[in-house]
């Protein structure tokens, strides 16, 4: 990969994401300007993404029928067939890759601040995290009630 040439792309910037993709999201989190998590929602069509690097962690599922996503990482060219409701990826930020989405699809972003998870991270590693309990989802929504 010729990381040189590479486009470095705020995905919470709507004209920078117009250099990767033909369209901007059809919903997003943008516009209510939050400090660490923004959410994308995309009708995307067929897609062939540039190298880019993204400046946020991001988290992308899949909420549309099947789609074939191929992406390029350091020469390796990884390709598979995702369902409704799978994560098709988890890239770090500053990673460079192409990304081909070679059928119609509806996808999910979930960008993350590097800053906001080194912090929680932080935190796993200090031991501070493990004080927090967590709560099963059954004691707050009992199945009957769902």
């Amino acid at each position: 990969m010729l990381h040189h040439s590479s486009l470095n792309i705020n995905p919470i910037r709507e004209q920078e994401l117009l250099r990767i993709l033909p369209c901007i999201p059809r919903a997003s989190s943008f516009q209510l300007h939050w400090k660490h998590l923004n959410i994308a929602y995309y009708h995307l069509p067929s897609v062939d993404c540039p190298e880019h690097t993204l400046s946020k962690h991001v988290i992308s599922l899949n909420l549309g029928r099947s789609v074939r996503l191929e992406r390029t990482i350091d020469h390796q060219v990884e390709s598979d067939r995702f369902s409704e409701g799978d994560i098709l990826c988890i890239n770090p930020a500053g990673l460079y890759r192409t990304i081909r989405v070679s059928d119609p699809s509806q996808i999910l972003h979930l960008y993350l601040e590097p800053e906001f998870v080194s912090h929680w991270k932080d935190a796993a590693a200090s031991g501070w995290i493990q004080s927090i309990k967590a709560t099963s989802c059954d004691r707050l929504y009992p199945r009957s009630s769902r």
